[in-house]
């Protein structure tokens, strides 16, 4: 099979960019480092063909695609927690003992850890069906100051809520 003008005109372009997607790659990397992923990344061929001599066949601001190799130390983070994380803190709750369906539960809560300079919202939502929250179910405290929940179940067995704590920028922030 013959290739026209055109069809080897086609290969050299295809031989050209095939070449753009290689980075050059030193002899360290080569021998002490394997990649784990290769991602496909869009760059100046300037920077892809380092050699460019700039001579007006190629424009080094063209946009071309290129492999981009990954290694371990680009794929791993690190996740850090907060230890002094505000958490929810019951105080008290009554009565004392095994409420009956339909008698009122109290339950004092605070956000633990707060800071006294700190705004947090507390808020609190039913553990199951038929658990109902008289009253507010939000509060917006400073610092540890402390909330009462009231709720109340209309079935027999364990029930009650669950009290989640947000820090609130304060008004001047």
């Amino acid at each position: 099979m013959k290739l026209s003008r055109m069809g080897w005109l086609l290969m050299g372009l295809l031989a050209l960019a095939l070449q753009a997607c290689v980075g050059p790659v030193t002899s360290e990397e080569r021998t002490t480092r394997e990649p784990v992923r290769w991602i496909l990344v869009e760059r100046r061929y300037g920077d892809v063909a380092r050699g460019a001599s700039g001579d007006g066949t190629v424009n080094p601001e063209a946009p071309v695609l290129a492999f981009q190799p990954l290694y371990p130390e680009d794929v791993v983070w690190d996740v850090v927690v907060d230890p002094a994380e505000h958490f929810v803190e019951l105080i008290s709750f009554s009565p004392a003992g095994t409420a009956a369906p339909g008698e009122v539960v109290s339950a004092t809560v605070r956000v633990g850890k707060a800071r006294a300079n700190h705004r947090y919202r507390l808020s609190a939502r039913p553990s199951q069906i038929g658990v109902k929250i008289l009253g507010s179910a939000e509060s917006i405290v400073i610092g540890e100051s402390l909330v009462v929940f009231r709720f109340t179940s209309c079935v027999s067995g364990r029930a009650g809520i669950a009290v989640a704590a947000e820090r609130l920028p304060m008004p001047d922030e």
